[in-house]
């Protein structure tokens, strides 16, 4: 049994088996999938109560921005949109 916060040993590569179905089309269909599996409520605690000071750190600004931003907003994350993209050259 490894510890918690001891160090970690090289183990084999576990093969992960294919999905159930396909993933939900929508974010919060898709964290209620997980939260059906696992207390997200613990994770967070978890986070919350590290003693790493960085993941505390991300995990306060995560929530945070979750409260403070929406799910909008955080879905907005994940785009990229490029203003000065280069057009074709011509002649």
């Amino acid at each position: 049994m490894r510890q918690e916060n001891g160090p970690r040993k090289k183990n084999k590569s576990k093969i992960v088996p294919p999905g159930e179905g396909p993933l939900p089309a929508s974010p919060g269909d898709f964290v209620e999938e997980i939260h059906k599996r696992i207390d997200l409520f613990k994770i967070w605690q978890r986070l919350l109560k590290s003693k790493d000071n960085k993941i505390k750190q991300r995990a306060v600004e995560k929530l945070t921005e979750m409260r403070y931003k929406g799910a909008a907003a955080l879905a907005e994350d994940s785009q990229q949109i490029i203003i000065d993209m280069p057009g074709p050259k011509r002649d």
